[in-house]
């Protein structure tokens, strides 16, 4: 097998892990063993995350670096060229004036600052957290939080879920369980859900605050 046949086959045993499944036999693991725990299986969906990064720049190595075949000049001369046709002529490639290139790192959160965090509100909503912790940061080294980042995130782990018709996120059974609400608001003239996080919701993202700055920093 190849690094990426390798790579793949890791993969494909760690999602099965992650969703309670024995990768040997595809047999469902009882509900009593470790590998059903929340935490385990939060860390194999957390290693299949960079696994899957892996096999992606790996695949890319290798397409770079596939032999490719030229015909030579020698071989097929080209014709010279009229000399009444313009020669174009190589141009020095600027940039722009107005192009802005963001030189601040990513959204990050000092020991201290982790250790300070705590529930704002009995109810908010995910606009709302991630003003709270974007507040926290330095903006002239930092970039906030993008909105919709901590739900991606929370979708990534199974605690949303996205309803692709109106690209609206809503609680699943597991979100539910951490304080995830589900409330009906009107949107656009018809009800629409909306996740509201409970005081115990937002303790168990400042709990996992670490896992949500590795999860930016993979999407950007």
């Amino acid at each position: 097998m190849t690094e990426i046949e390798i790579m793949q086959r890791a993969k494909e045993y760690i999602d099965k892990l992650a969703d309670g499944i024995n990768p040997l036999d595809n047999s469902s693991v009882p509900e009593n063993d470790i590998v059903r725990e929340k935490r385990i299986a939060t860390c194999f969906q957390y290693i299949s995350r960079f696994l899957e990064k892996d096999i992606r720049n790996a695949q890319e190595q290798q397409f770079s670096g596939e032999k490719r075949f030229y015909v030579s000049e020698e071989s097929f001369p080209r014709p010279k060229l009229q000399t009444d046709i313009p020669q174009i002529s190589k141009q020095e490639v600027t940039v722009p004036e107005n192009k802005f290139i963001d030189s601040r790192s990513l959204f990050y959160l000092s020991e201290e600052q982790k250790t300070n965090l705590h529930p704002f509100a009995d109810e908010a909503k995910i606009t709302e957290l991630t003003k709270y912790l974007n507040s926290l940061i330095d903006r002239k080294q930092f970039r906030p939080l993008r909105d919709g980042m901590i739900s991606k995130w929370l979708a990534s782990y199974r605690f949303l879920q996205l309803i692709p018709s109106i690209n609206k996120y809503k609680p699943t059974s597991e979100g539910e369980k951490i304080g995830i609400l589900c409330r009906l608001h009107t949107w656009n003239g018809f009800e629409a859900p909306r996740c509201i996080y409970t005081r115990a919701a937002q303790q168990y993202i400042f709990d996992n605050i670490d896992s949500l700055i590795e999860f930016n920093m993979l999407e950007n």
